[in-house]
């Protein structure tokens, strides 16, 4: 009997330990990494990488989204929110089965992630991508995708999306961010919803 009390302990501490890595990784709305998460990965792929591999940043912004929340409701701009995860999640293959190993995993096996920053923000760490062509084909079908959803009377999603390649030199994610930031801010400015690649 206390070897049952023993194992039945140390199972609900297993799940709760692993509950807590989900809670302190993960933005609940979208599935995807939150800030916090995504940008510690994010760095330490910077410091880990193959001298030689190719890795893109996109920071991708909706457009129009207060528009949406202020015309349908927060509900519909919480429904949009989520449509954007699951897109990202399907375009990269992201495999949410075990959440609690998706950490480890993604950066052991060295795999594209994303995440939302916050509010309608979200950013990608795009790798294991031969070249900048293919990386613009991804994030074209991912804007096909988003421009191409239904939700109720919402006919389409659209985007803005900034990307910086990732250089030898890139060592700080935040200065990585910048980048991405200022190309994003240029895809605003000349018509939206489109992709402006550095």
């Amino acid at each position: 009997r206390t070897r049952m009390k023993q194992f039945e302990a140390y199972r609900q501490n297993v799940l709760i330990t692993q509950e807590l890595e989900v809670s302190s990784s993960f933005d609940a709305l979208t599935q995807l990494l939150n800030r916090g998460r995504f940008f510690m990965m994010a760095q330490d792929a910077l410091r880990s990488r193959e001298r030689h591999e190719y890795i893109i940043v996109a920071l991708l912004d909706l457009d129009s989204f207060k528009q949406i929340n202020d015309k349908y409701g927060h509900q519909m701009g919480d429904k949009v929110l989520q449509n954007v995860g699951q897109v990202i999640i399907n375009i990269l293959k992201v495999d949410l089965s075990e959440k609690w190993l998706y950490v480890k995993q993604t950066v052991d096996n060295k795999q594209s992630f994303a995440g939302r920053l916050g509010g309608d923000e979200f950013i990608i760490f795009l790798r294991g991508v031969e070249s900048r062509q293919k990386a613009q084909d991804s994030l074209s079908k991912l804007l096909k995708s988003l421009n191409e959803r239904e939700i109720g009377e919402i006919k389409g999603i659209n985007a803005s999306v900034g990307v910086t390649e990732i250089t030898s030199e890139d060592l700080d994610m935040d200065k990585v961010y910048s980048r991405a930031d200022e190309l994003l801010y240029k895809a605003k400015e000349s018509g939206k919803n489109r992709i402006v690649f550095e």
